[in-house]
């Protein structure tokens, strides 16, 4: 049997995961500051890419 699909977040799940209000995820993912994907009007974002993009953002300073 295949590989079960990694459930994507939603907007809010992946504020909430980031500690973050909606609003601020939403603009970094229009800026593309942060990878997602878009599914009609959705906004939709792969639990391992948010951590990547974490890490990879462990030394810097981010700012909103």
């Amino acid at each position: 049997m295949g590989e079960t699909p990694e459930a994507l977040l939603t907007l809010r799940e992946a504020a909430a995961f980031l500690r973050h209000h909606a609003k601020t995820v939403e603009r970094w993912a229009r800026e593309g500051k942060i990878p997602h994907y878009r599914v009609g009007s959705r906004v939709l974002f792969r639990r391992s890419d948010v951590l990547q993009w974490l890490g990879e953002r462990r030394t810097e300073q981010f700012r909103d």
